[in-house]
């Protein structure tokens, strides 16, 4: 409100790991590593008995965001890799490789199924790749790289 001061918006104060709703969605956000300085967070939302996690900004997450997803299971992850193929010192983004890994671990810990769609978004032109580039650097963990304009059912 501070920020925006003429804004015609009802602001509403989110914490990591209280579920909140909004419309016919339930939401929890879950603390992400993009900041030190707040409450920075990806989104897990529900609709229907459907769950989506939409993470951007998100860098590797710290144990207690890894501990709280075991008990979820994803129909579907949009995923950031920001950095693409040129990874830098900055935590709160991921390159290729870091994407895969989170990617790994989610299979690996039951939240994300081996058939459960995963796609890439948040990318920069920092990122030293191309669209092909990507698909070439993930494709092989069944990763689809986001695009502007791209849709999907769930």
């Amino acid at each position: 409100a501070e920020r925006y001061p003429g804004w015609p918006i009802d602001l509403v104060e989110t914490r990591s790991f209280e579920p909140f709703r909004h419309m016919e969605f339930d939401l929890v956000p879950i603390r992400a590593t993009h900041g030190e300085e707040e409450d920075t967070q990806n989104l897990l939302i529900q609709r229907d008995g459907v769950t989506l996690l939409y993470a951007t900004d998100t860098g590797i997450w710290e144990e207690p965001t890894w501990t709280f997803l075991r008990d979820w299971r994803l129909d579907a992850l949009v995923l950031e890799c920001t950095e693409g193929l040129a990874s830098t010192q900055y935590h709160g983004h991921l390159d290729a490789d870091e994407c895969r890994d989170v990617v790994r671990r989610l299979r690996a810990q039951g939240t994300l199924a081996a058939d459960t769609p995963v796609f890439t978004t948040h990318h920069s032109h920092q990122g030293g790749a191309t669209h092909a580039q990507l698909e070439a650097a993930l494709g092989d963990e069944g990763i689809l790289i986001g695009y502007d304009g791209l849709e999907f059912d769930l």
